[in-house]
């Protein structure tokens, strides 16, 4: 299955419930019936990157793999395209990148496309962006997601600095250094504006793009002391590994968040990435058709719905 096929019928499907109410109070009366929707994806993530696709058993990816064994885990979880921004807009507007003209790296996604955020925005929505947009150039005050159907927004234009970023704009403006960890600076966004949706009673659709496992990688000790016993890992791969392990940690949050704002069983959440990476499990990696370069790894998770499908499997 493509990102673009799963997102597009998931964002029918929730747009449908919203206007027609078909799913009642089932979902949840907080939001009038209307599931939240978050799709997270990493960036530059192989396939074999994540310990819940079985062939890497070093890097530790804990809190995706309990998500994983509680949703549905897709093995042939296919980008739409082998590379960042067209895989990018495909989620945002369910179509092919030839469809829009977008076929390269930094373009701007054309305004008169119909994106996610705008038709679930019609449908009374809330719309947040957390991360890597990477679909504008140049990303600035008037080339930013709100032309794209966002209210709220954190955002980078490409890539980001792992520690203390300076890249964001915060909702048209420049956001300036920011302290801490850029894995945890984004969620801790994204989970604020969840909060607020929450408090208000308001559906919400939450994309969180994280920068890892882009270039420039780093991490904190705290996630690099996870691998100083792996000899076998050179000290590049330990630092990437950390990154990944840090994205992994900030997804748990993300998950024991939602259970303690009691929407867990009304959010659908996904992961997945933009394109794949060169591992030893495919043949090539990023930029190529063949599976490493489009094969990624894919989760849905939607507790009370997905529970029958428990460690479900898609191919």
């Amino acid at each position: 299955m493509s990102t673009r096929v799963a997102v597009a019928i998931g964002c029918l499907v929730v747009v449908r419930s919203g206007l027609e109410g078909a799913w009642g109070a089932e979902w949840g009366p907080a939001n009038g019936g209307r599931p939240n929707v978050i799709l997270a994806i990493a960036d530059d993530l192989g396939w074999g990157e994540v310990a819940f696709n079985g062939t890497n058993d070093v890097v530790k990816t804990p809190c995706l793999d309990e998500m994983a064994e509680s949703g549905i885990r897709f093995t042939r979880f296919y980008a739409a395209t082998p590379w960042c921004s067209p895989t990018r807009a495909s989620v945002l507007t369910g179509r092919h990148p030839h469809r829009y003209g977008l076929v390269g790296v930094s373009m701007n996604l054309r305004q008169e496309e119909l994106t996610v955020a705008e038709a679930l925005r019609e449908a009374g929505y809330t719309t947040g962006h957390f991360g890597k947009w990477h679909l504008a150039r140049p990303f600035s005050k008037n080339i930013n997601p709100s032309l794209h159907g966002f209210d709220r927004w954190l955002s980078t234009g490409n890539n980001s600095r792992r520690i203390d970023p300076n890249e964001y704009w915060r909702d048209g403006e420049r956001a300036g250094v920011i302290k801490g960890s850029d894995n945890q600076i984004l969620m801790d966004e994204a989970l604020g504006f969840i909060r607020e949706q929450v408090k208000q009673k308001r559906p919400f659709l939450a994309l969180i793009w994280f920068h890892t496992a882009h270039w420039p990688i780093g991490a904190t000790e705290e996630f690099l002391a996870l691998y100083k016993d792996h000899p076998e890992l050179d000290e590049g791969k330990q630092m990437r590994y950390a990154d990944i392990s840090s994205m992994d940690a900030e997804m748990g949050r993300l998950r024991r968040e939602l259970r303690e704002l009691k929407i867990a069983d009304n959010t659908l959440l996904c992961f997945c990435t933009d394109n794949g990476m060169r591992t030893r499990d495919l043949r090539e990696g990023k930029l190529s058709l063949y599976e490493g370069g489009i094969r990624v790894p894919g989760l849905i998770e939607r507790p009370g719905r997905v529970a029958p499908w428990y460690g479900r499997r898609i191919t």
